[in-house]
């Protein structure tokens, strides 16, 4: 079965199937964005205090099964290796990841400068970025 878009406000939906007794089947998530939309990333603050968290957010992402944010040292070219903690978006269009201790580990970012960034799928593909510091 195809159903239209075109008459949905942009938000989150979900899809279920029913049996002709209402009973719920299945169920899934799924997302209307603006046509063209393109992916962003932010971090709540440009400057963060050492030990402060990190809260990454991001939006109009693609929601692919293992999307991800990361964190890399500012002007670091090795995107295999050289990440300092990521995590999973859970498929989402938008929504939030806070790093702290339990991600980081008691020393947390030490001062410096940063970029925080949207990857695709489980690959090292930025989808956008956003440089933040740490003093």
């Amino acid at each position: 079965m195809l159903f239209g878009t075109g008459n949905l406000a942009l938000g989150a939906y979900d899809v279920a199937l029913l049996t002709e007794g209402d009973a719920e089947l299945s169920r899934t998530a799924f997302w209307v964005v603006s046509p063209g939309a393109r992916a962003s990333v932010a971090v709540a603050s440009d400057l963060l205090a050492e030990g402060e968290p990190i809260r990454v957010t991001w939006s109009d992402a693609p929601a692919r099964r293992f999307d991800w944010v990361g964190i890399y040292p500012a002007g670091e070219l090795d995107l295999y290796n050289s990440y300092l903690v990521f995590a999973y978006t859970e498929a989402t269009v938008a929504g939030s990841y806070e790093f702290g201790v339990d991600d980081l580990g008691d020393e947390m970012l030490a001062a410096g400068d940063y970029v925080a960034v949207l990857m695709s799928d489980d690959h090292y593909m930025i989808l956008a970025s956003a440089p933040f510091t740490v003093e």
